[in-house]
């Protein structure tokens, strides 16, 4: 029960983050919010979605891509803690789930569903920024989810 209810805020956490990374950055943008929704559900059109936002206006790339630099803030904030923080350990666990799993999903999940599904956010940065940047950025950012995955689970809590 305790697994199931860790990846029910590990998943909540992850999409609220997400989809209000888009909303802040469209919205310091100028650009006005029509809907967001932050649990997972059946759009009549799109299908199965973790949550999404409609924006009332024109955005730059930076909105489309504002998840994955969340994203890696995330991981370079977990690394700056494991790396300056003596005491760290104590909070291994909160650390590995909320600030590298959590980054780590959706940068895989969006950057694959980016390599073949239309109308996604990766596609979309594809189509706005030379895609060499744009795999570079994912590949360096998964790459360093990776380290500190394996730093987090091979540490002595």
């Amino acid at each position: 029960m305790r697994t199931l209810l860790l990846i029910l805020a590990v998943t909540l956490w992850t999409t609220v983050r997400h989809e209000a990374s888009h909303a802040l950055v469209a919205w310091l943008g100028g650009t006005r919010i029509d809907e967001m929704r932050l649990l997972p559900g059946i759009h009549p059109e799109a299908g199965f979605y973790f949550g999404y936002v409609i924006y009332g206006g024109e955005t730059s790339w930076l909105a489309t891509a504002a998840p994955y630099l969340t994203d890696l803030l995330l991981l370079l904030a977990a690394l700056a803690l494991i790396s300056l923080s003596a005491d760290w350990r104590r909070y291994r666990r909160l650390i590995l789930l909320f600030g590298v799993v959590s980054p780590m999903v959706d940068l895989a999940y969006g950057y694959q569903g980016g390599l073949w599904r239309p109308a996604t956010d990766v596609a979309d940065l594809f189509e706005i920024l030379p895609p060499a940047a744009v795999n570079v950025f994912f590949a360096g950012a998964i790459g360093l989810s990776v380290y500190l995955f394996r730093r987090l689970r091979t540490s002595r809590a």
